[in-house]
């Protein structure tokens, strides 16, 4: 499953999987990557705070993989963003 997750993600980011014209075809153009970004990064929130220090919750893969995730979904609105016309 985490190498299903790594292969679409490498396909996101270097633009392979076509996500700006995914997320507009289902109607959430640009959208789409901030929601997987909040949702991404609650994740990362909750790990660190209301987590931090449970033995089976709060140990370190369970807190550094939002993290990860939520700079890689960053990464991606940020790589996806359509540039501003002067």
């Amino acid at each position: 499953m985490g190498l299903a997750f790594f292969l679409i993600g490498t396909t996101k980011l270097t633009g392979a999987a076509h996500t700006v014209e995914y997320f507009a075809v289902i109607g959430w153009g640009q959208w789409g990557t901030i929601a997987l970004t909040c949702s991404v990064g609650t994740a990362a929130l909750l790990s660190l705070t209301a987590l931090r220090g449970n033995p089976v919750w709060g140990g370190f893969a369970m807190v550094l993989e939002p993290i990860v995730l939520t700079s890689l979904t960053i990464a991606l609105a940020w790589l996806t963003w359509p540039p501003r016309r002067v």
